[in-house]
């Protein structure tokens, strides 16, 4: 029997609309409002309604029949295409097809004519062409999907279930919905779970939320919204702190990380890039136009009477061919190959190389907070002691400390307790800021005599706070690798270690105040507290930190420099501000005081709850803590604000948080509407309706009673930020702006980022391993550094990509008209055909290609992050300026400029244009063995005037001819790229010489093409049909230079 890949409750269908939902993108679990009585009859398992940590959970024949039920505990894997699949659908692109068409029509005209072998070449390398960029594109694709790899560290590999009565280690697959299971700290949730006891349970569920701050876990629910209970411990969840038992609710695809991975799934249609809509466009204008032209030749060359196979071959096919710029598939691919390069020097992955131009179309990026505009490291912002608040980053002096440490250190070495290499300090000498009292008096009060004893009662108020923050904090370092790395604590703690020891040695702080009793942080009292002993001293050391309103009810006095001293209106007014204006930022605020207790022996028995009474703290000040923006991010928007593009922030995390980090780094500039509220004392609401309100912080709470007007309102704001958004709300913000005809990026790394991921236009997940699988198959790009800066470089590189894209096409399509002109004259007025199909086939392929690649490395014109973005309904790779730079300006002066370099040809011969009007009608100038094909007297002579020219001289003559204008297109064609090497700025100013691969293309053509023309071999008629040019060939080219410099400076001095 197949088994399902999710399972569900055994009472019936009593959640079946709930997992129905869950399928469809929505969580809407009861079980968190049920009472633990209610809960265990609809599960049907041994919950212990009087104390749960005594449950029995289910029995193993219970468990073993759901299994086998409702199958295994494990997600169902994304829907993949097969490596020979995807390789196929490279094949179907419409350029690919297009050229496919060309290489058999090439194939039918040699079979129609065998003499003329050119044919059979070109649609060979026309297959050639299609293969090899089918390949590369598959090439660059499995790589970035091979480079990603498969991180899988969101499911644990075991977990611990009450079974038979009994606690076992099973399997995380074989966990059923009944299922009781005792989380420790480090466990990682396994399913998702309904808490039935805690004991200072601690949750992180960054993986779900993108936020790294635990969550306290409780037994009855905080809301009825499942996100906000707290009851529920999601699968993915870290313990971080306690233990506690759950009841398994919900697995596989069915618990909250499965919905979400099923709603990112979404159909698994890959749409169509910007990027592939503008080839498919530019396919349909070409196909029609080189169908046209094609059809148009052949009904000309059969109106005047000329053959039906001459007609065909020369008038359609070769038409049709030529004006199909067979290079350019390669040239773009070569482009999203190398700047996909670039990119990933730049820490920037590309997984879909077409996705690339989307990010310079980009209007909107819509980015997640923590870890990719902040550093996602908690770290100290500000001090309050003594009455004062400082900053810590307000600059500083240094202060020596080397005496003054050495002798301590020397002192606990003796004693075998303390080494350099266990000192976690990095530096003897240290910078700190002004109003940091820690001073080199302060640390020689330290000391009492030669002992290492340290006198608590001549610590400053900062060396007092900073000895409090280290010593009572569950962070720890390690050294790993030759690095130190904090591994063991929450982020608070961590970022408290980290300024502290910045200071001094906070191990020498803990070993001279070694820890004897301590009563860990709860979600009941909000504070947390260790008992320590000082060497020297009667009395010992109660350190407290926590909640700074619950540690200042406690305490009747404050520290000051001059000694403690009672607790009166004026501090506490002091310390309410600087609270309020800590809180007021986003920034986590917490408290510190300690306390004398006389010393003990011992502290076994001792009631933690009851230790406390009547115990009266000396409150020393409050640190606060922020996640701090990560370097270079407010410059990048600044320079996106630049550009025309909106960055909305999009996080879990509370909204003063949100709205705190989001002025720090620049996304809000202007009073919001909830600020605009309060000094008017009206509704948020009438504000951000106002189209004067262009600033909103906007919770998922309030969006979900959002009407699609609201949303239109919204969304067009200058500045917004979204704060406790759900995976949903997230969807449905990337969604209206869609409708509005946003071009949307979207980043992210947590589970609930990928359906937002998907549904934009481009999905960018982060790089690091705490990153989930999930955002990054979501995800067409993924930056390995985790850095806001890296977007703004990769929108810079995705302009630029539209910009060359664009400029390689206007280079490679002004060679089509002079392509043309030649047909036109053979078949319409009988002269003969200056470029046969090698050439035609040797320019797009060969001596194009070089050229045009170079474009690819062309610097970005200066003007390039200030313009607006693209607008996808308007600004396209073929313009109008584009066709009639390249088919007028350009293309039809050449073939003008091509033309008098053959005329010429035929003058230096005593052979006038008049001569050279329906010459080939009659067979001249044909050669062997074409010219007996039209004429039964060949060898045809060609008599004009007194002078006579048998067939060989007169195909001699051809051959220098078609040289000249084979050579002359080539030459305008540098000139011409030269031109086009800028679109806004003049060439002169982005400087001539600057793209070096573009001097190599034009040296690499000149040389193909010197060998076309030069090499015996190749001067055969049936190949390339050439012959030595004339001097005077190579001289009408810079006429075209004159004329197409003057032209395209005028255009961009205009434009």
């Amino acid at each position: 029997m197949t088994k399902k890949a999710t399972q569900k409750t055994p009472s019936s269908m009593e959640s079946g609309s709930a997992r129905a939902g869950a399928r469809v993108g929505t969580y809407a679990p009861r079980e968190h409002t049920m009472a633990l009585g209610d809960l265990k009859l609809t599960l049907g398992t041994g919950i212990d309604i009087v104390d749960a940590a005594q449950s029995t959970g289910l029995t193993s024949a219970d468990a073993a029949k759901r299994l086998a039920d409702y199958g295994p505990n494990v997600l169902a894997p994304p829907r993949q295409r097969p490596w020979y699949v995807q390789l196929a659908l490279n094949f179907t692109d419409k350029f690919m097809m297009l050229l496919t068409a060309a290489g058999i029509l090439c194939h039918v005209a040699f079979a129609l004519d065998t003499a003329q072998r050119e044919n059979l070449y070109f649609g060979l390398a026309l297959y050639v062409i299609v293969i090899l960029t089918c390949l590369i594109t598959f090439y660059q694709e499995r790589s970035s999907a091979s480079t990603l790899g498969a991180i899988k560290k969101l499911m644990p590999t075991s977990c611990n279930v009450v079974r038979d009565r009994m606690e076992q280690r099973v399997d995380p697959k074989d966990v059923v919905v009944g299922d009781i299971l005792h989380l420790y700290l480090g466990d990682r949730v396994p399913a998702d779970l309904r808490i039935i006891h805690t004991k200072d349970l601690k949750l992180e569920n960054s993986s779900l939320t993108g936020e790294s701050k635990p969550v306290a876990a409780v037994v009855n629910a905080a809301s009825d919204n499942p996100l906000e209970a707290r009851n529920i411990a999601f699968s993915s969840s870290l313990v971080m702190q306690g233990s506690g038992f759950g009841v398994v609710i919900r697995t596989a695809n069915d618990t909250m990380i499965g919905t979400i991975a099923t709603l990112a799934a979404g159909s698994g249609v890959v749409e169509e890039s910007l990027l592939q809509k503008e080839i498919n466009r530019f396919v349909n204008i070409i196909a029609m136009f080189a169908l046209a032209s094609a059809s148009t030749l052949f009904v000309i060359g059969m109106a005047r009477g000329v053959s039906f196979l001459t007609c065909f071959v020369n008038g359609f096919i070769i038409v049709l061919v030529a004006n199909i710029p067979e290079g350019l598939a390669a040239t773009v691919t070569s482009c999203l190959a190398v700047v996909a390069k670039r990119m990933s020097a730049k820490n920037v992955l590309v997984k879909r190389i077409d996705i690339i131009e989307s990010l310079g179309a980009c209007s909107v990026i819509a980015s997640d907070k923590t870890g990719t505009l902040t550093q996602n490291i908690m770290t100290v912002e500000n001090l309050f002691y003594g009455g004062q608040i400082f900053n810590v980053h307000a600059g500083g002096t240094s202060v020596i400390l080397d005496s003054i440490l050495e002798r301590a250190t020397a002192t606990m070495a003796k004693q075998g307790s303390y080494t350099a290499r266990r000192r976690t300090s990095q530096e003897l000498s240290r910078s700190v800021s002004p109003g940091q009292t820690f001073t080199i008096s302060s640390f020689k009060s330290l000391l009492s005599g030669s002992s290492s004893a340290l006198n608590w009662e001549l610590f400053s108020c900062h060396a007092k706070l900073l000895t409090i923050a280290g010593v009572n904090n569950q962070a720890a370092y390690e050294e790993k690798d030759g690095e130190r790395q904090i591994v063991r604590g929450d982020a608070t703690d961590a970022g408290l270690l980290r300024y502290s020891d910045a200071v001094y040695p906070v191990l020498l702080a803990r070993q001279s105040f070694p820890t004897k009793f301590e009563i860990p942080f709860n979600s009941t009292n909000k504070y947390a507290v260790v008992v320590v002993s000082c060497a020297g001293a009667r009395d010992h050391l109660v350190f407290m930190k926590g909640a700074p309103e619950r540690v200042i009810d406690r305490c009747d006095k404050y520290a000051h420099e001059r000694g403690e001293r009672p607790m009166n209106d004026m501090y506490t007014e002091m310390f309410e501000d600087s609270y309020h204006r800590f809180g007021v930022c986003g920034e986590r605020v917490i408290g510190f005081a300690f306390a004398r207790v006389p010393a003990r022996g011992s502290y076994d028995g001792v009631d933690p709850d009851t230790f406390l009474n009547g115990v009266k703290f000396t409150f020393v000040g409050l640190i606060s803590l922020v996640d701090p923006p990560r370097p270079g991010v407010a410059e990048a928007i600044t320079n996106c604000r630049a550009a025309g593009i909106k960055v909305a922030m999009v996080t879990g995390d509370h909204p003063l948080t949100a709205e705190a980090i989001a002025r720090k780094i620049g996304i809000i500039t202007q009073p919001t509407s909830h600020e605009l509220a309060e000094l008017t004392g009206t509704d948020p609401t009438k504000h951000w309706r106002a189209p004067e309100c262009a600033a909103v912080v906007v919770t998922g709470a309030e969006a979900e009673n959002f009407t699609t007007s609201d949303w239109d309102i919204i969304v067009r704001k200058k500045e917004i930020v979204f704060a406790r958004t759900s995976p949903q709300m997230k969807l449905k913000f990337v969604e209206n702006l869609r409708r509005l005809g946003e071009i949307v990026a979207v980043t992210g790394d947590g589970v609930n980022d990928s359906p937002a991921l998907k549904a934009a236009h481009i999905g960018i997940a982060m790089g690091s391993p705490s990153s989930s699988d999930v955002a990054r198959e979501a995800a067409d790009i993924v930056l390995l550094d985790d850095n806001f800066a890296s977007i703004e470089a990769a929108v810079e590189e995705g302009r630029s990509v539209f910009d060359n894209l664009s400029k390689s096409i206007m280079y490679t399509l002004a060679h089509l008209t002079p392509q043309l002109v030649p047909v036109f004259f053979n078949l319409a007025l009988g002269m003969p055909l200056a470029m046969n199909g090698l050439m035609i086939l040797s320019i797009d392929l060969l001596t194009e290609q070089g050229p045009a690649i170079s474009l690819v490395y062309e610097k970005p014109e200066s003007d390039i992050m200030r313009r607006a973005p693209r607008n996808p309904k308007t600004d396209h790779l073929i313009t109008k300026r584009t066709l009639f730079y390249s088919y007028v300006l350009a293309g039809l002066t050449s073939s003008l400029i091509c033309f008098m370099a053959y005329a010429l040809v035929f003058k230096h011969h005593g052979i006038s244009l008049k001569n050279l009007l329906f010459s080939t009608d009659d067979g001249y100038f044909l050669g062997p063995p074409y010219a007996d094909a039209v004429n039964d007297e060949y060898p045809p002579v060609l008599t004009i005037g007194a002078r006579t020219y048998d067939a060989v001289e007169q195909y001699a003559i051809y051959r220098q001819a078609s040289t000249a204008w084979y050579l002359t297109l080539i030459l305008n064609q540098f000139w011409n790229l030269f031109c086009v090497r800028t679109s806004r700025t003049s060439i002169f100013r982005q400087g001539f010489f600057s793209n070096e691969v573009a001097i190599y293309g034009v040296v690499t053509s000149l040389t193909i093409m010197m060998v076309a023309i030069y090499i015996p071999e190749l001067q055969a008629p049936d190949l390339f049909a050439s012959a030595s040019p004339l001097g005077q060939s190579w001289l009408p080219t810079f006429v075209f230079a004159v004329w197409i410099f003057a032209v395209s400076e005028y255009m961009k001095l205009r434009f």
